[in-house]
């Protein structure tokens, strides 16, 4: 359906209009286009798609669009192994709203995904707190519907990326998943909630308590098997951590067979991407592919790969 409006837009002629409710439609629709070619596993052209678009929005003078438009480029970026550009993406989108001013849901959407691009970083920690504070409470003061799970399930994985085995910080970082999965059942984001039902998997994983993991984990599957790929929401993850949790619950067989759905998702993606660049830098630079593969992946013929 983005595909059949953008021929829409190109055979009306309006790519070049001037009216700015057209452009704003135009713009919002093509990035929709990329974020959706990236749930689809198509990553390259999702990439090149919203930066061309980026590239255009930057040069024109109502460009209110483009922190959305970062956002998705770094989400397609750290998903392809390029954590350093995403930064640079977010730092943009960040610097063009502080200088716009006034408190925004995308800046506090995007601080709090900077936040998790930087938790890997022992030297970021105390920032990395102080940044998903900010940002949660920005979100408390514009509490755009559809932003608020995603902020709230970015907090709640930063906090668990800095718990390591503290019960206390892992206990904060449940409790913001589990307030996204109970808002996530009254309004029907979907995504949002599965996204919180893995993390409280996670979560419970590392709390010990492997029958708890297993649950949140066999739900948020089976909420994916419903709906199937969803914006933004890596399969390829959910399906690896539940895997995780069902070990631990002895679960072997439904562990192996999410594992090897997981290793096949991984790697449809990686055939997806005509550069053997691209290909590497996802199969090798993605510590969640790393993990998924078990090996690193040769720069060949995927189709040769062990599955």
């Amino acid at each position: 359906m983005l595909l059949q409006a953008e021929e829409l837009y190109e055979r009306a002629g309006l790519r070049n209009s001037g009216d700015p409710v057209v452009g704003h439609v135009r713009n919002l629709a093509e990035m929709q286009l990329g974020v959706s070619l990236f749930d689809a596993g198509h990553l390259v052209t999702a990439r090149d798609r919203l930066s061309v678009c980026l590239q255009r929005l930057r040069t024109e003078p109502v460009n209110a669009e483009l922190p959305v438009g970062l956002n998705y480029l770094a989400q397609v970026q750290r998903a392809m192994g390029s954590e350093g550009e995403a930064r640079d993406a977010l730092e943009e989108a960040l610097a063009f709203e502080e200088a716009r001013g006034g408190a925004s849901g995308w800046h506090a959407n995007n601080v709090a995904l900077l936040a998790l691009l930087l938790s890997g970083e022992p030297n970021e920690h105390d920032r990395c707190r102080a940044m998903v504070e900010a940002a949660w409470e920005e979100t408390q003061r514009t509490w755009l519907l559809d932003l608020v799970p995603i902020v709230r399930n970015l907090c709640a994985e930063v906090v668990l990326n800095l718990a390591g085995s503290d019960p206390a910080e892992l206990a904060v970082a449940d409790r913001l998943a589990e307030e996204t999965v109970w808002e996530t059942s009254q309004t029907g984001m979907v995504r949002s909630g599965v996204a919180a039902l893995i993390l409280r998997s996670r979560i419970q994983l590392e709390l010990a308590d492997a029958a708890s993991a297993a649950g949140f984990a066999r739900e948020a599957v089976a909420i994916l098997n419903r709906v199937g790929d969803m914006p933004a929401l890596r399969t390829e993850e959910v399906l690896y951590h539940a895997s995780l949790a069902l070990r631990a619950a002895d679960s072997p067989e439904e562990a192996d067979a999410l594992a090897r759905r997981a290793r096949t998702e991984v790697l449809r993606k990686a055939e997806l991407m005509p550069s053997p660049v691209d290909r590497d830098q996802f199969l090798r630079g993605v510590v969640l592919n790393r993990a998924i593969l078990g090996t690193p992946a040769p720069l060949g013929s995927l189709r040769d790969h062990p599955q």
